[in-house]
């Protein structure tokens, strides 16, 4: 039996309890039927001490989703989408009633160049998560339109405008602690393996999002992550700094291989990713629930 793609995850070792999260992609795996790609963060305590998803979608999405997920006492204004956002989603409980199973608050993205396909031909874009104990807004940038502050390294949320998402109201945003990084390309799962016949250009080419992943390995050699950098600035006193730079397999240019981080003695240690990869096997995938997938490989 064809085994398959095998999947990636790659999860910081350092965590955090609030800051500025800039990530600047040049490609990311989304818009390709059977995936469900994610940058995102989660304390250890899972849900209690919340997850952000900063940029999420399976198969050929439109644009990007955002959420979070918390326990059970966290609810978002019924307009948590910004400029750039529709609200999806208001509480933010996995357990929330009426909503779908860890659906979590959250909001959609006008935009197509904000995920995918639409993203990956214009060169990419950047991302900017500003979370605080009040509140998490998160703004988008096609590649070449940052903030002049953003490129140089000197980032003022303040000067940025209405954010894409903002994500504010009745909720304890100081629950989210020991926020870990992660990017995964998950293939099939629950969501995505759930959804399938919900996205017709897909759910044509075969019965099950587990045999298409399984039975065409090769239609997936887009999906990867292709990462300029990974910012990470704390203001404790002073605005302190983690950078990462993340080049791509200089062979393929299809996976995150190898990192190298760059402090100075005045700013905040710098994480270190690990690489490591797991067979994406849909027979299990597909009954894993979206915490679930966490677990150390």
């Amino acid at each position: 039996q064809n085994p398959g793609r095998k999947s990636i995850r790659i999860e910081s070792k350092v965590t955090y309890n609030s800051g500025l999260i800039i990530i600047d992609l040049a490609h990311m795996p989304g818009g390709i039927c059977g995936t469900w790609p994610a940058f995102w963060s989660a304390g250890y305590n899972w849900p209690n001490q919340g997850e952000i998803d900063i940029i999420e979608g399976v198969h050929d999405q439109k644009t990007n989703s955002m959420a979070l997920h918390t326990p059970a006492g966290c609810n978002v204004n019924q307009q948590p989408g910004g400029a750039g956002s529709r609200a999806v989603t208001t509480n933010c409980d996995v357990n929330a009633p009426g909503q779908p199973g860890n659906a979590g608050c959250g909001a959609s993205a006008h935009s197509a160049d904000t995920y995918g396909r639409p993203f990956n031909n214009n060169g990419g874009g950047t991302y900017a998560t500003e979370y605080t104990n009040q509140f998490i807004k998160i703004w988008f940038w096609r590649h070449g339109t940052e903030p002049a502050d953003v490129q140089n390294g000197n980032p003022n949320p303040a000067g940025w405008g209405v954010p894409t998402t903002t994500f504010q109201g009745d909720c304890n945003f100081g629950l989210f602690k020991n926020q870990r990084l992660t990017f995964d390309t998950t293939f099939c799962g629950d969501w995505a393996g759930n959804v399938w016949g919900q996205y017709p250009a897909c759910s044509s080419r075969a019965n099950s999002c587990q045999d298409y992943v399984q039975n065409h390995p090769g239609d997936f050699r887009d999906a990867y992550w292709s990462v300029r950098s990974l910012k990470v600035y704390q203001n404790n006193g002073a605005m302190a700094k983690a950078a990462f730079i993340i080049p791509a397999s200089e062979e393929s240019g299809r996976t995150v291989e190898t990192l190298t981080s760059t402090t100075a003695s005045t700013l905040a240690p710098a994480a270190t990713l690990t690489n490591s990869t797991t067979p994406a096997n849909p027979k299990l995938r597909r009954h894993m629930n979206r915490h679930q997938r966490r677990e150390n490989f």
